[in-house]
């Protein structure tokens, strides 16, 4: 399987603006686990649609050069999926030194927005807020 790869920017309150990196691969193959239901009749067109969404296990690597040269820290996490696609991914890298901790949601066509939280140990972190594209996949 191939990575979806990211580029994000990231901003945080101390006025700190950073470029980063971010891979991503499902670790199993995605299926059509989700289902759509619709109103049967006219009488329930009011009753609100829902989607029901599909959990995916994922995996991944996000790289801040700034922040630790040479390195790109493991992630695993679990997005959520729609038929209609991509719903929210979250992501952490477990008990790993720097931690980061990463939620994206889609708010626009290729874009993803969220934040990141870097710790570097167990008392300090830095949250940054996160706009992320996609990078087109090569043939």
């Amino acid at each position: 399987m191939e990575d979806d790869i990211y580029n994000l920017f990231l901003t945080s309150e101390q006025g700190w603006s950073l470029f980063c990196t971010l891979r991503l691969r499902l670790t199993q193959p995605l299926t059509s686990g989700g289902s759509l239901r619709l109103p049967p009749l006219l009488d329930a067109a009011l009753a609100p649609a829902t989607q029901q969404l599909t959990p995916l296990p994922i995996t991944g690597s996000i790289s801040i050069p700034l922040l630790l040269p040479f390195r790109a820290v493991p992630l695993r996490g679990i997005a959520f999926a729609t038929p209609a696609g991509l719903f929210s991914f979250a992501l952490d890298s477990g008990n790993a030194r720097p931690a980061a901790g990463i939620q994206l949601f889609p708010f626009g066509s290729p874009d993803l927005g969220g934040f990141v939280v870097w710790g570097t140990s167990a008392y300090s972190e830095l949250v940054f807020s996160a706009l992320a594209r996609q990078l087109p996949r090569a043939f």
